[in-house]
C-alpha cells in the first residue's frame, strides 16, 4: 500500500500534444463555420438585391407595329429591378397605353414604356375624325383667329380673297359651317382638362370632306383665307356671288337729305317817328299799335 501511494501520474508529452491539436481543431472548425455562415449571408443579400422584383406592364402576346393597343394585349409580370428600365409602366399606368398606336413591334413578355406608343394627343385627334373625313391645317392671322377667342368645336365660314395685278380684288365664300378640330395644338379634349386664358395660335385644323380639303389646299396657294366665326345654332346657308372691290359700295344706297327751305323773312315796313326813320317788320309794328288801330291797319294791309 505504501508503494502505490507514492506513485504520481504524469501525462506523456504525446497526450498533451494530441489534446492541444484537438482543441485547435475544434476552434478552427467553429471559426470556419462562423465565417462561412457570414459569407453565405452576404452572398444571399447580394443575390436577393439583384433579383428583387417589381410588377410591370408587358405585352401578353406579340403586337405588330401600327396596331392600336388593346387591354387584352397587356399583362402584368414580376421582373428583376436590376434588369428594368427606369421608365417602365406600373399596373396602375396600363390604361395610358390603351387606344394608342404602337410605334414598333414588341414581342410577348417585353416590358412596355410610354415611348413605345404614339403621343396621346396625336392619336386622340385622329380618332376624332369620322370615317371619310379629313383634317386640314390652315394658317390664320389674328383677325381670322378672332384675337385668340376662336376655340376647338366652333363653326366657321371660310372666305377666299385674291387680287391679280391691276385687276380688282375679288372675294368668294368658299365653305360654310366648317367644324374647327383644333386651334394650334389645343383640341376639344385638352380644352376640357382645364380652363385657361385664350392661347396664341397661328393655325387652325378643320374637319373637311376630301373634296373640300382639296379646295382649301388650292385656295391657300391662290389667295388669302379668312375665317369668320358663326353661331353654333346657326344652320342657315348664305348665298354670296363673287364680290368685286369695284362693287364694294354699289349695294349701299346713296340718299341725299334736302336742305331745309330758308325761312321767308316777314315784310319790312319803314316807320317814321319823331323825325327819325327806322326799318321794322310788320309784326313788330302791329304789336306796338293800340288794339283798334292795329285792327284797322291789318285791314288796310290786306
Amino acid at each position: 500500500m505504501r508503494l502505490l501511494s507514492k506513485v504520481h501520474w504524469r501525462p506523456s508529452p504525446n497526450l498533451l500534444l494530441a489534446l492541444a491539436s484537438l482543441g485547435a481543431g475544434i476552434a478552427a472548425f467553429v471559426l470556419a463555420r462562423q465565417y462561412l455562415q457570414e459569407r453565405v449571408t452576404t452572398l444571399e443579400q447580394q443575390v436577393s438585391g439583384r433579383l428583387q422584383t417589381r410588377p410591370v406592364v408587358v405585352a401578353a402576346r406579340e403586337i405588330a407595329i401600327g396596331q392600336i393597343v388593346e387591354a387584352s394585349q397587356l399583362a402584368v409580370r414580376q421582373m428583376p429591378r436590376s434588369y428594368l428600365r427606369s421608365d417602365v409602366l406600373t399596373p396602375e399606368q396600363a390604361g395610358t397605353l390603351v387606344g394608342r398606336r404602337l410605334l414598333h413591334a414588341v414581342a410577348a413578355g417585353d416590358a412596355l414604356v410610354d415611348a413605345d406608343v404614339a403621343a396621346a394627343e396625336t392619336q386622340a385627334l385622329a380618332r376624332q375624325l369620322p370615317p371619310g373625313l379629313r383634317a386640314v391645317t390652315v394658317v390664320v392671322d389674328e383677325v381670322s383667329a378672332q384675337a385668340g377667342l376662336l376655340r376647338a368645336g366652333d363653326l366657321i365660314d371660310l372666305y377666299h380673297s385674291r387680287q391679280s395685278g391691276e385687276a380688282a380684288a375679288q372675294l368668294h365664300l368658299l365653305l360654310q359651317s366648317v367644324p374647327v378640330l383644333a386651334t394650334g395644338k389645343r383640341t376639344v379634349r385638352t380644352q376640357s382638362q382645364g380652363a385657361t386664358e385664350p392661347p396664341d395660335f397661328s393655325t387652325i385644323t378643320l374637319q373637311l370632306t376630301p373634296d373640300d380639303a382639296a379646295r382649301v389646299l388650292l385656295a391657300q396657294r391662290t389667295g388669302a383665307l379668312t375665317a369668320v366665326l358663326r353661331g353654333t345654332d346657326d344652320i342657315q346657308t348664305h348665298t354670296l356671288s363673287v364680290l368685286d372691290s369695284r362693287q364694294l359700295f354699289a349695294a349701299i344706297p346713296h340718299t341725299r337729305t334736302a336742305a331745309p327751305a330758308a325761312a321767308t323773312a316777314p315784310a319790312a315796313l319803314q316807320v317814321i317817328a319823331g323825325g327819325g326813320a327806322s326799318v321794322r317788320n310788320i309784326q313788330q309794328v302791329l304789336t306796338e299799335l293800340p288794339a283798334s288801330a292795329g285792327t284797322q291797319t291789318q285791314g288796310a294791309l290786306r
